[in-house]
């Protein structure tokens, strides 16, 4: 294999905010999640929704450049779900672009993730007191 043709493949590590929508039949899913590794074929975030492999989506990455100094960017994808499991999500990209945005709101609660094939905890449950926690 050649340098050019690793390059293409070599994903880069990358934390930004991401806003999606996921589609499969008549399931449709809204979401946030966090960019983990991305290149110019596959995207790997994590998500506050559980997403199935096949779903179609279009994801919306919080880009940190500004157009011209002053003008938010967000990149597009488009892209088919190919991996999910424990909140880790991979996407095979079809189509991108960029697009200028506004702030993006935070939510006002923090989402609580679940996930049913969720990995078993280890160790004993942890007991709150009004001392704090303990073992």
């Amino acid at each position: 294999m050649n340098s050019s043709a690793r390059s293409e493949h070599r994903r880069y590590s990358i934390a930004l905010e991401l806003r999606f929508k996921a589609a499969a039949g008549d399931q449709k899913i809204c979401g946030t999640g966090r960019t983990t590794y991305m290149n110019s074929r596959e995207l790997v975030f994590t998500s506050d929704r559980p997403l199935e492999p096949g779903m179609q989506a279009e994801l919306a990455v919080a880009w940190p450049f500004l157009l011209d100094g002053r003008v938010r960017l967000q990149l597009v994808l488009q892209g088919v779900i190919t991996h999910s499991q424990y909140g880790q999500v991979e996407a095979r990209i079809t189509r991108y672009h960029f697009r200028t945005r506004g702030e993006w709101e935070q939510p006002e609660k923090p989402v609580l993730r679940e996930f049913p094939e969720a990995a078993p905890r280890i160790g004993r449950p942890m007991a709150a007191t009004a001392h704090g926690l303990h073992a």
